[in-house]
């Protein structure tokens, strides 16, 4: 494919993600997208083949900063796993915050691109819960969590959350009420993996 100057492609995936969240994937047009990016929709095929390629870019854009963020604070040796787990919190919560659109397709088309034919969305949540089993392990393993917890079975239920919190905000997507689901959450995870 063909690269051009400027910001074209960003302001693409930009306007496809507003589109995408208002009028929901399948019922999207190229041509909306172009329009709301103020290009032509020639333009828009310049860069992408078509509209699941578009969902496909903004997931993998999403996943990458997501997981990038999230390897970085699990790594962290100056964190313990209450931190880690606050933290990564903040990481999904973070994600969004600036951009309920983004929240609303994240919610709504996930499934679209885990699909067996795109096997890398697998793989990408795959690492994200392997992540969240290792914060668990450690918290086990020095003695700050409860030790009979299921770390695939806690983490599995804690991304489910994530995402229907994140899918309530934004169908009110103003700060105060995302600021009250990432405490919320925050404290029921603490209350409900810690021993102290």
């Amino acid at each position: 494919m063909r690269r051009k100057e400027g910001n074209k492609e960003a302001d693409i995936l930009a306007a496809a993600i507003r589109i995408f969240a208002r009028d929901g994937f399948h019922q999207a047009k190229i041509l909306h997208i172009a329009e709301a990016a103020d290009v032509s929709v020639g333009t828009v095929y310049l860069y992408f083949e078509n509209k699941n390629h578009l969902l496909r870019k903004i997931f993998e854009s999403l996943w990458d900063s997501l997981l990038t963020r999230s390897e970085a604070l699990v790594n962290d040796p100056s964190l313990d796993p209450l931190q880690k787990i606050d933290g990564i919190v903040d990481v999904v919560f973070d994600s969004f915050s600036q951009n309920p659109s983004l929240g609303a397709v994240f919610q709504k088309d996930m499934h679209l691109v885990q699909r067996p034919e795109h096997p890398r969305f697998g793989d990408y949540l795959n690492r994200f819960m392997r992540l969240g089993e290792k914060i668990l392990r450690e918290g086990q393993s020095r003695g700050i969590f409860h030790p009979e917890t299921d770390a695939r079975v806690t983490v599995t239920f804690i991304f489910g959350g994530l995402r229907f919190s994140i899918n309530q905000w934004t169908l009110n997507p103003v700060p105060e009420n995302l600021e009250l689901f990432r405490a919320g959450v925050k404290r029921l995870l603490r209350g409900g993996l810690s021993l102290v």
